[in-house]
């Protein structure tokens, strides 16, 4: 297998689970994590409604 072969292989497969990801369960931007701050209570915009319990 050549390189390039094995690109086009490696990127139909990152193509074919996206499209499974999107197809099985659409993304939710209100159901997403605050960006950095996974694993802290701490909100990542500083936003009163990016804290817990709001």
């Amino acid at each position: 297998m050549t390189r390039k072969t094995g690109i086009w292989c490696l990127l139909a497969v990152v193509i074919v689970l996206l499209g499974m990801d999107v197809v099985t369960s659409p993304p939710d931007p209100y159901a997403a994590p605050d960006p950095l701050v996974w694993g802290s209570s701490e909100g990542g915009s500083g936003a009163l409604c990016s804290l817990p319990g709001q």
